[in-house]
This record gives structure tokens, C-alpha cells and sequence, in this order.
């Protein structure tokens, strides 16, 4: 398996009491390829299972009126990667690499870094696709995503937006056992299941999770976070006898479970007595022309005057009328309005018009809603913009006068403070400070003033903005660098034992499963000069067989095995 770099960098993940449970899979599904559950997830790295399922997301989660993607290629920028998928600067590079190598995606146009004479260009990438009759579950033999009849899944938008961008891989790889093997899976008469009977074998098997307390931990995360819900406990007998039981679990509805909920009796018919019968790619029947149409075959249990009632405690009359006055549907405008703050649709609405929308006006709208995008860019740059501050702080620190600043900046001084200021902020600094900026460059600009220098802002920055702002960045990497730096000694000393507890479950698996080669281990040990020391000989032999046995290091470990890891940030 392919093992993720250390991360380096500082990322919000979602709170997690914010998630209640999955969308009632009627609507704000992806019609996903199964094989990014059977090959993407089972033998990839964090980094390989973020890239390929945002460009499924892209991809396949946004069709027109005739169920074709809007987009087959999607462009891609190292920001959009850190922001929204979760990938970490570091090994974006190196899963790009992976997931080509791996054949789930392609590029289609390579990016251009910017010159002197053209702007840089972001890369373009596709999912890959397989022509051949054969559905492939080999990573050896996977090339490219199954283009056939069926073999999909309308999977919730939020196991791609909310899961994997923001949970460590066995998390993530516990979640999609449970989807694989209970909606993932068409039963008898073309229906899907809407549960699976797994025992914690079976999970271990298909997410290839060989630490049983990894794997503990990660059901537990999973099921404290609203994610699964374990509809029965299992039950292990030791003797072999009939008492032995697996546990059932499904995915946890939103909506308190609509299928299933808790407490309900589970109809016996609907029992997954199969269980964990290989998926053969023969899954759903879907024509192969209409496999982007996202068809829903998940039958609920709610009643139309249940669904009413709950409409009606959450739906907002006055966000509904936006809604249909833009153009929606009834249907969609009543999804919209229940779903989401009536202000946050009201924002959504007013900010449509500056996002100069060329095409499916309506299906941008719909996405800004549910993704809750940011204001464009020329109001934010309205909301923070510091020119004024940065334009008159100057003047002052360069008069010397460090109390507040009066001098009143003319237009040509608040453009060209305007275009540097935003050159501080692509430099990510620690704090947001433009009156603090403005002084320390014009104490820069005093120490290098002469006579003959004109004191206006516009001949400063031409002067000097490049070699201050050069200093700036620099100052602004240092210090970041040596906060991460804080942070991950912070980090690896207090789940260093956990790590540790990890190689040991892995030593005694190797004592059983491989003992030839664990005692010639202990041999050699033996015969070298090196000896334990007599501080602490449990932790020495520890390192020693995690570095013999290739067991992930610290770092490893923590990005694809750990419950809370280093997370990434931009």
C-alpha cells in the first residue's frame, strides 16, 4: 500500500457536531463507478482517494436537463486542491502521479506556470475510462473506470464534500464498506440494499485495515460522528458455536434514519444473509446511455404526510418564494428552502448576477446554496479591502508621525496601494495588519530615502515594494514554517504512544502470521552490536521492528491510521 508524506500544514476540519446524517438520497447524490470503492479506496493513499473522488464529484455531480456531466474535463488548480479536497501542498504532486499511474485520471492540457508575457494556466484533468466488457477489481489490472452497463451508485453528495476531504483514511475506508456493501450493492428484483450484516472481519478484509484496534476506533469515530449507525451488536463465540453473530450496519439518515429507524424493527426479508458476497461488478442494470442521469432506486419508507410535516417545521415561505421567482421548480425550491438558512439563499440570489453565470444559471445558483460559496471576489475585495489604511499609514510613518494618520490619499495612491496590498495577501500572512505594514515600509523607505526622492506612495512602491515586499514574504514563511514546526512536535508527542501501541499489534500479528521471519528478526538482533538499551528496551525493539517489517513510520501512520492526524491547510 501505498503510504501518504507527512503533513505539513494547518486545515479547519468540520465540526463534527454540525453533521447529523446523510441527504435522503432522492436528490444531491453522485452516480459514482463503484470501482473507486473496490480499487480507489481499498489500495490507495489519502492523497489518491481525495484527488479521484473530488474529480468524480466535479464530474459526475453536476448534470444538465439531459443527465450529461456539465463538465468531462475539470480544471484544476493546486489552491482548489488544498481548499476543497483536503490534499495537503506537499503530495499533491506525488497523487497526481499516483492516480494517473493508477489510471483513474488523465491529463487532458498541463499546466503552465506564469512568465513574464502569458499568465499561468491551471492543469486540466478527466476521469479515465475502461471500454473493455470486463469489470476489474485487480489494481494490476484497472484501466480506467468501467463504462459499461450498471456497475454505479447514487452515493450522497456529502460522503464526497464532508467525508473524505476532511477524515483520516480509516475512517473514510470504514464509511465506504458500509456504503459498498449496503447501497452499494443491487439484491434480488433490482433493489438496493439498505443494509449490510459486516462483522469487523469483513470490514477488515475490504478496507484492508490489519490493526484491529485502528479499526475499532475508526467504526467508533465513525458512528460518534453520525456517519453509521450499528442497527445490532455483534456477537463472537469463541467456541464456534451458532451464538456467533455479525454486527449490522447502515449509513445514518439525516432525517433520523428513514429506512431504518432507530428502534424500528428491521423486516427480516431485507437481512443481508449473503453477506460479503464479492461484488462482481454486476451490480446495478443502468443503461449505458443514461449513466450520468443519476437514477435514485432507493425506495423510502416515509410516508408523503410525514414528509409534510417535516417540510413544514423547517421550510422558509420567504426563501421558497425566491426560489421559484428565480426559476426553480417546486419540487427543487421546497429541497432548497428546507435545506438551508433562508439568508444564506437570500446572499446566494443577490451575489448570482456578479458571478456572470454563461450557462445552467440555475444549476450555478443551486450549487452555491449547497456549497455555501463565498461572496465574488470584487465584494470580499470590498469587505477587507485595506487600501485606504495602508495608503494613509504610510504617509504618517513616513512624516513620523506614529499616532493616527490624517493625511488624505489621493486616487492614484489608493490604486496602486490597492494592487499591493493584494500582493501581501498571496503571501498568506499570519495576521491581516495593513496599518502595520504601511509603517514598517515606510521606516524601510526612510532608511533608503535621499533628498532627491519625491515622498508619494506611487514612486515608493516603484522604488522600493519589490525588494520590501521580497523581505515580507520571506518573514511571513519563517514564521510560518516555525509555527507548523510547533505544532508538529506538539502533535507527534502526544499520539506517540498511540503509534507505538500500532507497530506492537503489528508485532504480534507478524509472531503468528509470519514466525520464520520474526524469529530471524529477534536473531538478528541478537548477533548485531546493536543492543537494547536499559532505559527503555520495549520502545528500542519497537523502532527496531518497524524499520525491519516496513511498518509506516510516525508520520505515515498518522495520515492514513490516526483518528485526528496533522491535518493539511493552504
Amino acid at each position: 500500500m501505498n503510504h501518504p508524506s507527512p503533513q505539513q500544514h494547518v486545515h479547519t476540519r468540520s465540526p463534527v457536531e454540525l453533521f447529523t446524517g446523510f441527504a435522503a438520497p432522492t436528490s444531491n447524490t453522485t452516480f459514482a463507478p463503484n470501482q473507486f470503492f473496490d480499487v480507489c479506496l481499498r489500495y490507495h493513499s489519502r492523497g489518491v482517494v481525495r484527488l479521484v473522488a473530488y474529480l468524480i464529484r466535479q464530474t459526475l455531480g453536476w448534470c444538465d436537463a439531459n443527465g450529461q456531466p456539465l463538465h468531462e474535463r475539470v480544471e484544476i488548480s493546486y489552491r482548489e486542491l488544498i481548499e476543497k479536497a483536503g490534499i495537503s501542498r506537499g503530495v499533491i504532486r506525488r497523487s497526481l502521479d499516483e492516480a494517473i499511474a493508477g489510471g483513474f485520471i488523465e491529463c487532458v492540457r498541463p499546466g503552465k506556470a506564469s512568465s513574464a508575457h502569458a499568465k499561468a494556466e491551471s492543469a486540466h484533468y478527466q476521469l479515465r475510462w475502461d471500454t473493455s466488457p470486463q469489470y476489474h477489481k485487480d489494481p494490476n489490472n484497472f484501466r480506467g473506470f468501467f463504462e459499461g452497463e450498471g456497475n454505479r451508485t447514487d452515493i450522497p453528495n456529502q460522503f464526497f464534500d464532508h467525508v473524505v476531504p476532511h477524515e483520516a483514511l480509516s475512517v473514510v475506508k470504514v464509511v465506504g464498506s458500509v456504503i459498498r456493501f449496503s447501497i452499494g450493492f443491487q439484491a434480488r428484483h433490482g433493489r438496493r440494499r439498505q443494509q449490510a450484516s459486516l462483522s469487523y472481519r469483513d470490514i477488515e478484509r475490504y478496507a484492508r485495515l490489519r490493526d484491529t484496534h485502528t479499526l475499532a476506533a475508526a467504526i467508533r469515530h465513525a458512528e460518534e460522528c453520525h456517519y453509521i449507525l450499528r442497527l445490532q451488536d455483534g456477537i463472537f463465540d469463541p467456541n464456534g458455536g451458532a451464538q456467533s453473530r455479525p454486527a449490522i450496519f447502515a449509513l445514518r439518515w439525516a432525517d433520523s434514519s428513514p429506512f431504518y429507524p432507530t428502534g424500528s424493527e428491521t423486516p427480516a426479508a431485507l437481512i443481508v444473509a449473503d453477506r460479503f458476497k464479492n461484488p462482481s461488478g454486476t451490480g446495478s442494470k443502468t443503461p449505458a446511455a443514461n449513466r450520468f442521469k443519476n437514477p435514485s432506486d432507493i425506495q423510502t419508507k416515509l410516508t408523503k404526510e410525514i414528509v409534510k410535516q417535516q417540510q413544514a417545521v423547517v421550510e422558509t415561505p420567504e426563501a421558497l418564494a425566491f426560489l421559484k421567482r428565480e426559476g426553480f421548480s417546486e419540487e427543487v425550491a421546497r429541497s432548497l428552502s428546507a435545506g438551508f438558512p433562508s439568508e444564506r439563499i437570500r446572499e446566494q440570489i443577490e451575489w448570482l448576477a456578479r458571478r456572470a453565470p454563461s450557462r445552467n444559471r440555475l444549476g450555478m445558483l443551486r450549487r452555491a446554496i449547497e456549497e455555501n460559496w463565498p461572496a465574488p471576489e470584487e465584494l470580499r475585495h470590498a469587505e477587507v479591502s485595506k487600501e485606504r489604511d495602508f495608503a494613509q499609514n504610510f504617509y504618517a510613518g513616513l512624516a513620523g508621525n506614529p499616532r493616527m494618520a490624517v493625511a488624505e490619499p489621493s486616487n492614484r495612491d489608493l490604486q496602486v496601494a490597492a494592487e499591493f496590498v493584494a500582493r501581501l495577501l498571496a503571501a498568506k500572512p499570519m495576521k491581516v495588519d495593513a496599518a502595520a505594514w504601511a509603517r514598517d515600509f515606510a521606516r524601510y523607505v526612510r532608511a533608503r530615502k535621499r533628498e532627491t526622492d519625491v515622498a508619494s506612495l506611487v514612486l515608493a512602491l516603484r522604488l522600493h515594494g519589490d525588494a520590501w515586499l521580497l523581505r515580507f514574504a520571506q518573514t511571513q514563511d519563517q514564521n510560518r514554517n516555525a509555527e507548523i514546526e510547533t505544532a508538529r512536535a506538539a502533535h507527534r508527542a502526544k499520539f506517540a504512544n498511540l503509534w507505538l501501541e500500532f507497530i506492537a499489534n503489528s508485532e504480534r500479528t507478524c509472531r503468528v502470521e509470519r514466525a520464520e521471519d520474526y524469529t530471524a528478526f529477534l536473531k538478528r538482533v541478537e548477533n548485531t552490536r546493536w543492543r537494547l538499551s536499559a532505559a527503555n528496551p520495549e520502545r528500542e525493539r519497537l523502532i527496531a521492528f518497524q524499520g525491519h517489517f516496513q511498518v509506516p513510520d510516525f508520520w505515515h501512520w498518522d495520515a492514513e491510521f490516526n483518528i485526528q492526524p496533522f491535518p493539511p491547510c493552504a
